[in-house]
């Protein structure tokens, strides 16, 4: 199992039930990080890369430029894609900012006013430590396997032969 989640990993989660993909589909393999909750105006200064910004756009949709900078500026900053609801404050996802993720490859998808960014949330943090959880508990079982070899006074074949099961090679 990957460490990180993909975005196409991302959206078969429940908490994205009724979302759709406005664009981007290419990008659809970018590696999710974390999450990114944001609706001030100088939004780019807390990114990193990785990361998935949900946000209703309310701090950009008076502005036309800031909306139009967005989608670039959350690409440069390497992030995984954007999940918006419109709904409110933009009423649809405007046609520039959907061409602008297509031309990129940047996962642009669209929320249902229903979806909670603590849902979401919670959903991604969750598969993301059960991953890391998993990546752990199988570390500490190579130790053990490794340790108990060498408290056998294992000879220096014996330990080959230990790590070649664990690695899977000879």
């Amino acid at each position: 199992m990957e460490l990180y989640l993909t975005m196409e990993e991302v959206l078969r989660l429940p908490a994205f039930q009724g979302c759709r993909i406005a664009a981007g589909r290419a990008g659809l393999q970018k590696r999710v990080t974390g999450v990114n909750v944001s609706e001030v105006p100088d939004y780019y200064h807390w990114l990193a890369a990785g990361e998935v910004m949900l946000c209703t756009c309310y701090a950009l949709y008076e502005g036309p430029v800031a909306l139009e900078q967005f989608i670039p500026q959350l690409e440069a900053h390497g992030m995984a894609g954007v999940c918006i609801k419109p709904g409110r404050f933009l009423g649809e996802l405007p046609k520039y900012m959907i061409d602008c993720a297509e031309e990129r490859s940047f996962p642009l998808i669209e929320l249902p006013e229903e979806a909670r960014f603590a849902d979401i949330t919670k959903a991604i943090t969750d598969e993301l430590l059960k991953r890391r959880t998993a990546q752990l508990e199988n570390s500490l079982s190579v130790n053990r396997m490794l340790v108990s070899a060498l408290t056998k006074r294992a000879s220096l074949e014996e330990l080959a032969g230990t790590v070649a099961s664990i690695t899977g090679c000879s």
